[in-house]
């Protein structure tokens, strides 16, 4: 991750370290007597004890209001930003006021400073808008200018009259987009569907503007599409719906990521003694290397490098660094043979003479697939989530295809536990999509315990 993003998640840490800040200046500011001229004020007597649990409970009142009111997303909208923020503020400095006298005698038995209640919500008032505003400044992506798509004319007329300031509409057709996409389309902030427009030719405009970070919203009553996510929304005041890609995003990537880090670390713990007996056998069983490395496809396109031990003989292996030319032949001339049970993309090969001995036992039980824990731990994989493919079979993907590429890839996934190597290409891009859909914690668990299971079923047959 980026250091903007870093300081992105950062941000209800640096709000609770300002509130405190907030408090300590309230406090000492209430310790000075001589603040108006030739006038002594009767200073109380403060418990610095008592002062430090409200200013602890009043900070995660505080955060409790920003996250209840959905402002510390990682992307920042700078929509509505201070009115949302009075909201939250008056929310607060009530809750303050409640606790510091409602709980007097009780917790606060010294009671708290009403000076140093309202100079630090008068400080809170001035010191928050201004870190914010000069954060977003970097963070919000300015939308100056948006396309708008149509069927019908007099419907986007309806939606575009209200103009804010500094914000440009391009119209066009949905007929004249189809035929000749604009050139520039990277330009614009938003893509913006108005009303009844075919669903097929919205998804078609969808898939190809993924990966381009423009965001696609659409305002209407009905035609939306069935393999997307809705995110609630509002252009022009006018309710809307933005399409996703995936439920993950923000803070539930981050939440994914810490997971998987951390279950991958210590599953590598667990496993060293079975990453060395695997070692050992592949060297005792054939010569080196004991790792197979090839390209696959991840996120947007982009190849990384996925690792297994390896389980073919040596001049066998596919790729340049091990049988190359050779295997390659080999290889094709058993996707043509009646070896080759399963005839679509995704070839598979029965009793493959390929695979070495120890190669079997490696396959049938999973084990070759530990190293991609190491992979996990990058961030170009991940436990759960559809598996990556080789570049030659992205080439095969049709535009629905495409979405599976919206995601980073992962170890096992929703279509390993439904028959993966009885599934067509398309069956299995069905499932991974399901899971883009509907991805939550708990079906992630069902996942995990499901190949478990057909791990062992397989090993029993």
């Amino acid at each position: 991750m980026t250091l903007k993003t870093w300081t992105r998640l950062a941000r209800p840490l640096l709000h609770a370290c300002i509130i405190f800040a907030i408090f300590y200046a309230a406090y000492i500011l209430r310790l000075q007597t001589d603040l108006i001229p030739w006038v002594q004020i009767r200073i109380p007597p403060i418990n610095k004890r008592e002062l430090l649990i409200y200013a602890i409970i009043s900070t995660g009142f505080f955060l409790f209001f920003w996250f209840l009111k959905n402002r510390y997303r990682i992307y920042v909208d700078a929509q509505d930003w201070f009115s949302t923020f009075i909201k939250i503020w008056l929310y607060w400095l009530v809750t303050m006021t409640f606790v510091a006298y409602f709980w007097g005698w009780t917790v606060f038995v010294d009671w708290i400073s009403r000076l140093i209640i309202v100079r630090t919500a008068s400080l809170a008032f001035i010191c928050i808008p201004i870190v914010d505003a000069l954060l977003m400044q970097r963070w919000t992506k300015k939308t100056t200018s948006i396309l708008v798509l149509y069927a019908d004319q007099s419907k986007m007329k309806s939606v575009t009259k209200k103009r804010k300031k500094n914000i440009s509409y391009d119209a066009i057709s949905i007929d004249e987009y189809i035929q000749t996409p604009p050139q520039n389309i990277t330009s614009y902030g938003k893509v913006l569907f108005v009303w009844a427009i075919n669903s097929s030719d919205i998804e078609y405009i969808f898939d190809t503007l993924r990966g381009q970070d423009i965001p696609c919203y659409h305002i209407a009553d009905s035609f939306f599409l069935t393999d997307i996510i809705y995110q609630p929304a509002t252009i022009n005041n006018v309710h809307a719906f933005r399409y996703k890609e995936s439920r993950l995003d923000e803070w539930a990537i981050v939440i994914k990521k810490t997971t998987d880090i951390v279950l991958a670390s210590l599953a590598i713990i667990v496993f060293t003694p079975v990453y060395i007996a695997v070692a050992i056998a592949i060297k005792l069983n054939s010569p080196w290397p004991i790792f197979y490395t090839q390209k696959r496809v991840w996120k947007w396109g982009k190849t990384f490098t996925f690792i297994k031990f390896r389980s073919m003989y040596l001049d066998d292996c596919v790729w340049e660094n091990y049988g190359w030319v050779s295997a390659r032949n080999k290889r094709q001339k058993l996707i043509n043979s009646d070896k080759n049970i399963r005839k679509w993309e995704l070839q598979k090969i029965q009793d493959d003479p390929r695979v070495t001995s120890v190669g079997r036992f490696l396959r049938k039980t999973s084990l070759d697939e530990l190293p991609n824990l190491f992979s996990v731990i990058q961030w170009t994989m991940s436990i759960i989530w559809p598996r990556p493919h080789m570049p030659h079979e992205v080439e095969q993907y049709q535009a629905r295809h495409k979405r599976l590429l919206s995601i980073k890839p992962w170890i096992t996934w929703y279509a390993q536990i439904h028959g993966r190597d009885s599934l067509t290409f398309d069956q299995e891009a069905h499932y991974d999509l399901y899971y883009i859909q509907h991805r939550n914690l708990l079906l992630d668990v069902y996942i995990l315990l499901m190949t478990v299971k057909v791990i062992l079923i397989r090993n029993n047959r």
